[in-house]
């Protein structure tokens, strides 16, 4: 079973933030700074403007806070182990 790579936006952002505090990262994004935290922490998962918001701040396409899961479906695998058994 996939697992969604929301896990993964909080980190991201974090990391995206380096030593900065959120206080100054939030001003200039002219959000709260507990709505940056909010972000962090993952209790929320920004979609549409404020996820196209962070990424011109950061300068990174918004694919960067997800990635495309590359992990098989159960499907592929299956057909893989099919395939393996009939070469």
């Amino acid at each position: 079973m996939a697992v969604p790579m929301t896990g993964h936006f909080g980190r991201r952002l974090r990391r995206l933030r380096g030593e900065r505090s959120q206080k100054e990262v939030a001003e200039a994004l002219g959000i709260p700074t507990t709505t940056l935290s909010s972000l962090e922490q993952q209790e929320t998962v920004p979609r549409g403007p404020m996820l196209q918001r962070l990424a011109d701040h950061f300068g990174v396409p918004r694919e960067y806070f997800y990635p495309p899961d590359r992990r098989a479906t159960t499907g592929a695998r299956e057909w893989l182990r099919q395939l393996r058994q009939t070469s």
